[in-house]
């Protein structure tokens, strides 16, 4: 049986031991993005990032929500007008009526269709976020 003394001894070496051997890992290497990433204009032509993090549907969600992302900021450069309409469909009797709501964007760019060409993509090792440069035709 360890007696008081002896137990202190024991805390003290496991705690010294858990410090090393977290002291001993190497950090993680800082991830260097894209140049793009910060000048998405590097072309003659205006360019845009659309950023997604890891998506529940897989590699190719993830990536058409990066490009989707990417074209509003190339719209937004443009000016973008937002419209936004609200529809609210009712069904049932009066006792037991259901409530449903649907948001409608239409997004125009002062008529014009935003015509982009993918440019380039990069995946951060460390957060699996998916990175696109796009570059208006």
């Amino acid at each position: 049986m360890l007696r008081d003394h002896h137990w202190k001894y024991l805390q003290i070496i496991i705690l010294a031991g858990l410090c090393f051997a977290c002291a001993s890992k190497t950090p993680a290497p800082d991830v260097q993005r894209p140049e793009w990433f910060f000048n998405p204009d590097l072309s003659d032509k205006p360019g845009g990032v659309g950023i997604a993090g890891p998506h529940i549907n897989g590699l190719h969600a993830q990536k058409k929500l990066a490009v989707k992302r990417a074209l509003n900021e190339l719209a937004k450069q443009l000016g973008v007008e937002v419209e936004s309409t609200t529809e609210l469909i009712s069904k049932g009797s009066s006792d037991r009526a259901q409530t449903r709501q649907r948001v409608y964007s239409v997004q125009t760019v002062k008529g014009k269709v935003v015509r982009a060409k993918l440019k380039e993509i990069w995946q951060d090792p460390r957060t699996k976020e998916l990175f696109v440069w796009m570059v208006l035709q």
